[in-house]
């Protein structure tokens, strides 16, 4: 008897947060269902490579495909590796179905450009980035009518989408992110160069955790920074890009020189995975100006580190952020700075507690596998 497979498409998940998803999802897929056999299609990364376990095959994307011109052909030649396998079953994690009828299919939905057709982020990208963005919610589209059911990480992102394309709303699941399984189990790996850059014991230190993305509108922070030195306040604030990223990144990074701000807004760098336990561990609050979300993990840390949130007033922040939050529009550095003055002078114990209890009810990553298999299961 030939035996079952899953065939499991996370090619495109290269950074971030949806990186993170897919690492802790392969992780959990190992160690909890070992008597399945599962073939993933994943980017040649070292942290995907670190992933061996006898249940799982991985095939590691050549960096080749990695670009706008090549994202169809991607999709062929995932195809290839999926008629050698005996899946029926697709799991695919970046957003868009897999171009065949002739497997079942489940798409998770993270790519809040497809449902947010309103949002001011599209008038404020960059040419390039407004074509691919454009380009990709047209896959989505496209794409739609090959996959059977989707997951989505929150109810307001499947509202979203009954809402704009008419998908039953019985064929989308709800599976929430995690706190990674590293973090729940309290893994907190020192690093000097963190520890150097967050010494300032008296300021009051936020952190945007986040790789460059115009819609997590980091540029935002700039002005802020400056109302922070005109004002003399200690607060200090953390960001975490590297100029390699983008032009977009490195004009942020520059731009923090030119305007003599490193001393308020300090860039760590890319921070690794195993050290963002420790970062939390060194910082107050954490301070997300972004105006565009399916989900966002950071919310979820925060809270499981009981960290204030401050954070854009948004439908998706709102439904995940309950205690311990201040909401600000993102688009007025001013009220940015008001509520991080109000989080700073607040100590309110509960609230954290509130946050944080609220979080080990959430499903953690064993969990969240067990969520997206049972629905995996059910196409």
């Amino acid at each position: 008897m030939t035996e079952k497979e899953y065939f499991i498409n996370a090619a495109t998940l290269r950074v971030g947060g949806a990186k993170s998803v897919a690492v802790n999802f392969i992780k959990v897929l190992g160690e909890n269902f070992g008597e399945l056999n599962f073939i993933a299609v994943v980017p040649d990364d070292k942290l995907f490579r670190n992933l061996i376990f006898d249940n799982i095959k991985l095939h590691f994307v050549p960096s080749f495909f990695h670009n706008l011109t090549m994202r169809l052909a991607l999709d062929y030649w995932i195809l290839k590796i999926l008629k050698k396998t005996n899946a029926n079953k697709v799991f695919n994690m970046g957003n868009t179905a897999l171009p065949t009828k002739k497997y079942k299919q489940i798409t998770l939905f993270h790519f809040p450009y497809a449902i947010y057709p309103e949002s001011k982020v599209w008038k404020q990208m960059k040419i390039k980035d407004l074509i691919i963005s454009r380009l990709m919610v047209f896959l989505f589209k496209k794409r739609l009518k090959y996959s059977d059911y989707f997951l989505a990480q929150t109810n307001t992102a499947k509202n979203r989408l009954i809402k704009l394309y008419g998908l039953d709303s019985d064929k989308i699941f709800i599976a929430p992110n995690a706190v990674s399984v590293d973090n729940l189990q309290k893994e907190i790996v020192y690093d000097k160069n963190i520890e150097q850059a967050t010494n300032n014991d008296k300021s009051y230190k936020c952190l945007c955790l986040s790789v460059y993305y115009s819609h997590k509108n980091i540029e935002s922070l700039i002005e802020v920074a400056e109302l922070i030195k005109k004002q003399n306040l200690d607060i200090k604030i953390y960001i975490t890009l590297d100029e390699s990223e983008n032009l977009q990144a490195k004009k942020i990074i520059n731009l923090i020189s030119e305007r003599q701000i490193q001393d308020i807004l300090i860039n760590l760098g890319r921070i690794p995975m195993e050290n963002i336990g420790y970062l939390y561990s060194r910082i107050e609050a954490l301070l997300l100006p972004t105006i565009l979300e399916s989900f966002s993990g950071t919310y979820i840390e925060s809270m499981f580190f009981k960290k204030k949130i401050i954070t854009s007033d948004m439908d998706f922040a709102r439904e995940v952020c309950h205690y311990n939050s201040w909401f600000f529009d993102p688009f007025n550095p001013e009220d940015i700075l008001e509520k991080i003055k109000e989080s700073m002078n607040s100590n309110n114990t509960q609230n954290a507690e509130l946050a944080y209890q609220e979080v080990l009810k959430m499903p953690d990553w064993n969990k969240t596998g067990e969520l997206i298999m049972n629905s995996i299961n059910r196409i």
